[in-house]
C-alpha cells in the first residue's frame, strides 16, 4: 500500500512555492516598471521646461533682419551681351581710341540787291556778305535770288589715350563754300573744302585751324555764314601753335591781302598800280603771332 499523504503534501508545497515565486516576480516587475516610468516622466517634464524656456527667449529677442535676396536665392547670372562690333572697324586702329562724327545740313536762300552794279553769279558775295565785293559806280540791277546748301558741314575726330595717359586728338572738318563743280543751271554741285585739319598733343597743335591772330569767340551767333564781316578777323591758316593757359604762340602760313586807300575810286588799273587789292609778294619766313586771352 503506497503512502499518498506525504506525496500530496509535497505537491501542495511545490505549488504554493511556485505561486509565491510567481507573485513575487510579478511584484518585482511591477515595481521596476513603475520606477522606469517615473524616470521617463521626470525626463519629459525637464525637456518641456527647456522647450518653454527657449520659446520664451525667442519671443523676447528682436526680430532678425530680412536676409538679402542674394543670400536667400542667388539670381541666375545674365549672359554678357554680344559686342556690337566684333572686330575693329579699322584693322590697324590704335588701342584706346574713340571716334566721333558731327555736322549738320543747312539750306540757305538769299536775296541780293546792289544799287551800283551787280555781283557776279560765281562770286562769294552772293553766298554771304563780303564788303569788298560791293560794286561801286555801276548801274542799278534787279534783285537776285540764290539758294544753296554749301554751309552743310561734316566734322570727324579721334581721341587716343596713350600709354603714359596723355591724350592725342585729331580733327578734320569740311564744308562746301568756295568751290563749284556744276552750274546752277544743271546740278548745283560743290566740291568738299577743308576747314580744319589738325593734331593736338599736350600744349601743341599742328595743322590748319583758326589763326592765332583771330579770336573765334568774337564771331556772333547769326544765321549768315560769317555775320557782320566789317571789321571781323576771319582766317584759317596752316600753323604750329603752342598754348599754355591764356598764352598762345604760333608760326603760320604767310599771305596777306593789301587794299590801298584808293581802291574802288579809280578806273580798273593794272595789278601793279594802286587802286585795287592785291596779295603780298615775296616772303621767306612764316607769320609769327602771340596772343594772351583772359
Amino acid at each position: 500500500m503506497r503512502n499518498t499523504t506525504g506525496r500530496g503534501s509535497m505537491l501542495r508545497r511545490m505549488i504554493t512555492t511556485t505561486l509565491a515565486a510567481a507573485a513575487l516576480g510579478t511584484s518585482l516587475a511591477a515595481a521596476a516598471q513603475t520606477d522606469k516610468e517615473a524616470a521617463l516622466e521626470s525626463r519629459i517634464a525637464e525637456l518641456e521646461k527647456q522647450v518653454q524656456a527657449l520659446l520664451a527667449a525667442q519671443k523676447a529677442a528682436p526680430a532678425p533682419a530680412a536676409a538679402p535676396a542674394a543670400a536667400t536665392a542667388a539670381a541666375p547670372a545674365k549672359p554678357a551681351p554680344a559686342p556690337i562690333q566684333g572686330v575693329s572697324i579699322t584693322p590697324n586702329a590704335a588701342p584706346n581710341t574713340t571716334f566721333q562724327i558731327t555736322g549738320y545740313v543747312k539750306a540757305d536762300a538769299l536775296f541780293t540787291n546792289t544799287s551800283d552794279g551787280e555781283i557776279a553769279d560765281s562770286a562769294s558775295g552772293r553766298d554771304f556778305y563780303v564788303p569788298g565785293q560791293t560794286p561801286v559806280g555801276g548801274l542799278d540791277e534787279g534783285t537776285d535770288l540764290n539758294a544753296h546748301v554749301k554751309q552743310s558741314r561734316v566734322n570727324f575726330g579721334t581721341d587716343t589715350i596713350l600709354a603714359g595717359g596723355d591724350k592725342l586728338s585729331t580733327r578734320f572738318e569740311i564744308d562746301f563754300f568756295g568751290s563749284a563743280l556744276g552750274s546752277q543751271n544743271v546740278s548745283n554741285t560743290y566740291a568738299p573744302v577743308v576747314r580744319h585739319a589738325y593734331v593736338t598733343w599736350h600744349e601743341w597743335l599742328v595743322g590748319q585751324t583758326w589763326s592765332n591772330f583771330m579770336d573765334p569767340a568774337t564771331l556772333p551767333d547769326v544765321l549768315d555764314f560769317i555775320g557782320p564781316t566789317d571789321g571781323t578777323t576771319f582766317v584759317r591758316q596752316p600753323q604750329v601753335r603752342w598754348t599754355k593757359g591764356g598764352l598762345s604762340l604760333s608760326a603760320e602760313n604767310r599771305e596777306t591781302t593789301i587794299t590801298p586807300y584808293t581802291a574802288g575810286t579809280l578806273p580798273t588799273p593794272p595789278a601793279a598800280q594802286p587802286g585795287r587789292s592785291f596779295s603780298s609778294d615775296d616772303g621767306a619766313v612764316p607769320d609769327l603771332t602771340a596772343r594772351y586771352a583772359w
